[in-house]
């Protein structure tokens, strides 16, 4: 994979939570399910990160070993979305996170184009969306 295909940057998509993998492959469709793969202290550190670097987003990924690694935010305007190019073995991603330093929860058209973006390069982790208080968990069915 190259460094472009290991990139996410925030776009625009349709509001409509589904996309094709491939022309011939399934619809993929993007769902919150329960937060199971982060431990307790995990979160406290991901939202601990989070409102430190409030209002700016954070972003980075949880490996295999369960070690939270940030990654540098590359965005133009980092109070305004993330960029990032992970810099670890995408074998070793367990997941994806960025921070919401607003608070909300729910996912921006952008960040349903960077979980798609994930699926489309046959990449199965889980996307999590950081916020000061909560972290939650979305995946592709």
């Amino acid at each position: 994979m190259g460094t472009q295909d290991k990139r996410w940057q925030e776009g625009s998509l349709p509001a409509t939570a589904s996309a094709q993998r491939s022309e011939a492959g399934p619809k993929a469709q993007v769902v919150e399910i329960p937060c199971r793969i982060l431990s307790y202290e995990m979160k406290q550190t991901l939202m601990a990160l989070c409102r430190f670097a409030a209002p700016h987003e954070i972003c980075g990924v949880i490996n295999t070993q369960g070690h939270v690694l940030p990654q540098p935010n590359t965005a133009p305007d980092t109070r305004q979305g993330f960029d990032m190019e992970v810099l670890v073995d995408p074998a070793e991603v367990l997941a994806v996170y960025h921070s919401h330093p607003n608070g909300r929860t729910d996912l921006s058209d952008s960040d349903v184009e960077g979980l798609l973006n994930l699926y489309q390069h046959a990449l199965t982790c889980r996307y999590l969306i950081v916020t000061p208080t909560d972290v939650t968990e979305y995946g592709i069915l």
